[in-house]
This record gives C-alpha cells, structure tokens and sequence, in this order.
C-alpha cells in the first residue's frame, strides 16, 4: 500500500497442493503469530483478514487456492498509517486415517502457517480521541462550571446574611444615672 489505502480490497492467495490418492479438506484461520519478523507488530484485529473459502475441498493430486483479504474499516485508517503488521494463516489439511489391516502405524498430518506481512501506507498517523474521553471531558467541564456558579451563588447568599446580622445586631446602651 505505498500510494494509499486502496479503493479495492487488496488480496493474496495461498495455494495448497494435494499430493495423495485421494481427496482431502484443508481449514485455514488467521491467528496471532508467535515469532514476529523484526520491525513488525501483531495485526490490531484478526477480524480485519478474510479468509474463503475457510475449508477448502482439493482433489486427489491437485491444487486449489485460499484467497486471503484485509479489510481495514474506514474509521481505523487514519490510525494505521506507517505499520508493518504480521499475521499467520494456520492451515490444517484433513488426510482422513489410512486402512493398514494387521499393521501398526502412525498416521502423520502436517499443519502449517504461512506468514503474511503487511505494510499501511506512509502518512501521518491521525491522533483520534475515542468518544469516552470526549464525553468524560465534556462532563468534566461542565461539573466545574456547575460549582463555580455554586460557589459565587453561596458566597453572595452569605455576604446577605453577614450584612443583614451586622444591622439586625446593633444595640444601644443607655449610659444610666447613678
């Protein structure tokens, strides 16, 4: 993606080759990888890579192929800009038990995972601010306004009533004859 995210959904595709006899099933999943290259990062959400289809039917000596998509939503874009990302496809082939009468054997079944590296545009990266802490600054603000306009309300209704005591409290005082 060097010239901008893409009016289409890039895509790649796998292919998987059945070298038995017979027909066999493959099932692919993307899933967080465990040995990242250098200078890569896990992929934020596996929801993101589309996979189909997710079980593959391949005959006997043949191939068939697992298209692979990323669809980043719209409002994550501006996030991603600048990131090289990994993600593995985990790939198990269904090799159903072979029939050996009288022999004892070990039925092997290879699984796999191929690593697909993605690299976002190059971009400024856009500081978004989740709606929460918009939200929660909003309420911050207005709690503060709120206690301010208290506050003045509280100190004017006490000026009144000090100024009231001081009038209502003056006393005279008779100098008396003795």
């Amino acid at each position: 993606m060097n010239e901008g995210y893409p009016s289409y959904v890039p895509k790649t595709s796998i292919k998987v080759t059945n070298p038995y006899d017979f027909d066999i099933q493959a099932h692919a999943k993307a899933i967080v990888p465990w040995n990242l290259r250098a200078n890569y990062v896990v992929i934020p959400d596996l929801s993101w890579i589309d996979i189909s289809p997710q079980i593959l039917d391949i005959p006997a000596r043949s191939s068939n192929v697992f298209e692979i998509s990323i669809k980043i939503p719209e409002n994550e874009k501006p996030n991603c800009y600048n990131q090289s990302w990994e993600v593995w496809i985990y790939i198990i082939p269904y090799v159903p038990p072979t029939e050996n009468a009288g022999q004892i054997g070990v039925d092997i079944h290879v699984q796999y995972n191929v690593r697909i590296l993605i690299k976002t545009p190059p971009g400024e990266t856009n500081m978004q601010t989740s709606k929460d802490l918009y939200n929660f600054l909003i309420i911050f603000v207005v709690f503060i306004g709120i206690s301010i306009i208290l506050f003045i309300v509280k100190k004017i209704k006490n000026r009144r009533i000090v100024e009231a005591n001081k009038k209502a409290n003056v006393f005279y005082f008779k100098k008396g004859s003795s």
